[in-house]
């Protein structure tokens, strides 16, 4: 099975490409940018801090989840 997915990566990564910081991104989200560290850290993003951030970067981070459910669907039904 593929690496385990991870949307605080990617969302690491698409601030990078936008010459932008953690810290940046916290304060346009309303959002304590130690707890926000963490949040991507660990991959665990509430739906509600999602979408802040989806509207602040201009990026919907949900397609990249939906791919990744896709792919976790396909690969059950090849398995089972």
């Amino acid at each position: 099975m593929a690496d385990k997915f991870h949307i605080g990566k990617i969302i690491r990564q698409c601030l990078s490409e936008q010459k932008r910081s953690v810290a940046w991104l916290a304060g346009e989200i309303h959002c304590d940018s130690s707890n926000l560290r963490k949040m991507l850290k660990n991959g665990n993003i509430h739906d509600y801090i999602l979408k802040r951030i989806c509207r602040v970067m201009r990026i919907n981070f949900y397609i990249f989840l939906c791919q990744n459910m896709e792919e976790d669907l396909r690969n059950m039904a090849e398995i089972g």
